[in-house]
C-alpha cells in the first residue's frame, strides 16, 4: 500500500462459521473462506460493500427478478 495510490481491500468477519475455530489463519483463508466471510469490499478507494451490504442491492435484486419472470414468458 502506497500513499496516493488506489487500493483494494475487503475486510472478512471472523466470527463467520467458515473461519471458526481460528487455529491458523492462512489455513482458514485458503481453505475455509468464501464470499459469505467478506464483511467490507473496498475497489478503486471506494466502499463498494460495507457490513454486508451494496448501496442500490434492493434495486438491483428487483431488476434480476423482472429479467429473469420476462425471460420465464419468452
Amino acid at each position: 500500500v502506497k500513499e496516493g495510490a488506489l487500493a483494494d481491500l475487503l475486510l472478512l468477519n471472523p466470527q463467520e462459521p467458515a473461519l471458526v475455530p481460528h487455529f491458523n489463519l492462512a489455513s482458514d483463508l485458503i481453505y475455509a473462506a468464501n464470499g459469505s466471510c467478506v464483511d467490507t469490499l473496498i475497489c478503486d478507494g471506494k466502499v463498494l460493500m460495507r457490513r454486508r451490504k451494496v448501496e442500490g442491492e434492493e434495486e438491483v435484486i428487483e431488476e434480476a427478478r423482472r429479467v429473469a419472470h420476462d425471460l420465464l414468458r419468452r
